[in-house]
């Protein structure tokens, strides 16, 4: 569901559909996908599919961080550099967001 999800969100071989993904990806979350919390991360982030809500990627974020996924802990480290609170406590500094 992750991969399908992500063709979907960057339009790799069907057209780009931001909701499609957003619902696969929320499937895949719900199954403890660690890669998919990051990925809704980042389209709340970005408002990709969804209303733009940073609390909400925040929390993705930390959910995602929380199971291992590193990219989800770089992303939280972009979120709090840039003043976005946060409930955990993060690792080392990012100057980017990353996507799996």
């Amino acid at each position: 569901m992750f991969n399908l999800g992500h063709l979907y969100y960057e339009g790799q071989g069907v057209p780009r559909d931001y909701e499609e993904a957003r619902r696969l990806f929320l499937r895949a979350a719900e199954l403890g996908n660690a890669s998919a919390m990051n990925s809704l991360g980042r389209m709340y982030h970005e408002g990709r599919g969804v209303k733009k809500d940073d609390r909400e990627a925040v929390r993705r974020f930390e959910n995602a961080a929380a199971a291992g996924n590193s990219s989800a802990m770089n992303n939280l480290g972009y979120m709090v550099e840039n003043g976005f609170e946060t409930m955990r406590t993060v690792g080392p500094r990012s100057d980017r967001m990353t996507f799996d």
